[in-house]
């Protein structure tokens, strides 16, 4: 098959037109556009040389990743027994009301530590032991254990009350709680 040919310029005409127009427009414009063109064509032949199968290979690896991830792992035996220590509902409760008293009466509880302890005489007897720092005044602090003391079985193990500053009521609380635990 031949291609018509007539209908465009010769070589010999477009090659001589092209480089006048690429003078002319050097000589208008400057160096500029011609660095930036040159810098844009760079970048596009990076982007498709270098980084293109880059990205092609990390959605090849992030699918693999998700079909991994759908597969569910068994249990093994460690959380097993995590699962059978877990809290309550009534241990939950129990200690959900006790951070209401406490923002009740205003007293900022920020991390607490949560321990289960278990009786070695009684094997369905456990204790749960609450940690909590806390930061209030002293009177927010006696009111909100009275109303602890009359609301939950708990006992107050220990209250250890600093001041962040001598001129402030502030203080800086540590409380130490055992909540008793249901026969499971």
């Amino acid at each position: 098959m031949r291609l018509n040919t007539g209908a465009l310029p010769s070589m010999k005409v477009l090659l001589p037109r092209l480089r006048w127009w690429a003078c002319q427009s050097y000589e208008v414009l400057g160096p500029l556009p011609l660095l930036i063109a040159g810098l844009w064509l760079v970048l596009l032949v990076y982007l498709c040389g270098q980084l293109r199968p880059e990205l092609y290979a990390n959605s090849l690896r992030l699918q693999s990743v998700h079909q991994q991830l759908a597969v569910p792992l068994p249990i093994s035996t460690p959380e097993e027994e995590h699962v059978l220590n877990a809290l309550s509902v009534t241990e939950y409760q129990q200690v959900k009301a006790l951070f209401a008293i406490l923002k009740k009466h205003g007293l900022e509880a920020r991390e607490s530590r949560y321990q289960l302890l278990s009786d070695n005489t009684d094997a369905q007897s456990e204790q749960l032991i609450l940690d909590i720092p806390l930061t209030g005044d002293y009177l927010r602090l006696q009111a909100a254990l009275r109303e602890m003391s009359g609301t939950l079985p708990l006992q107050f193990e220990s209250l250890a009350m600093a001041r962040t500053s001598p001129a402030s009521t502030q203080l800086t609380m540590s409380l130490r709680v055992t909540l008793t635990g249901e026969i499971r």
